[in-house]
């Protein structure tokens, strides 16, 4: 019987208030949530730097195929085409999706794409790519609108040619 005693006495041991603690205590969690803070805080912006350099870079792309299309438009005319839908969009002008493709409407659009005409004899033309409002409102602000004329001359509504 002693046996069984001494058993059952080490198995309450066992099992008393003092076993361990499982969890995080306040202050583990407050220290854990300030450092997600502090990372958060420094990676945001370069995030946001990144998407607005992919929206102008996904631009200059567009650009660029439009002034082939006018390039080859006028191959065939001997004239500069004065709207897109003359170079084969659907739209006289049309906005440009982040992911690089076109819409009619300017839902989840990043810039609008359109053509400017250049002098009366038609000799020239300007491809302009003009940001959403919401590109502007989230920190686009370094370029603006950005254009290339039928020369190749490059330039941003703000900054010239570093936007290029």
């Amino acid at each position: 019987m002693r046996g069984g005693r001494v058993f059952f006495k080490l198995r309450m041991s066992c099992a008393s208030p003092a076993r361990r603690q499982r969890g995080f205590t306040l202050l583990e969690l407050l220290i854990v949530i300030t450092v997600v803070g502090i990372l958060a805080s420094i990676a945001y912006p370069s995030y946001t730097d990144v998407v607005i350099r992919n929206n102008r870079a996904v631009a200059r792309a567009a650009m660029s195929d439009i002034i082939a299309r006018q390039e080859s438009f006028y191959s065939q005319t001997k004239t500069y085409a004065s709207n897109l839908k003359d170079l084969g969009f659907n739209e006289p002008t049309i906005y440009l999706r982040k992911d690089g493709g076109f819409s009619a409407t300017s839902g989840k659009a990043a810039y609008l794409l359109r053509i400017q005409s250049g002098s009366a004899n038609n000799r020239g033309f300007t491809v302009q790519a003009v940001p959403e409002s919401g590109l502007l409102r989230n920190g686009d602000t370094d370029c603006g609108t950005l254009s290339i004329t039928a020369q190749g001359v490059k330039s941003s509504q703000f900054n010239g040619e570093k936007c290029f």
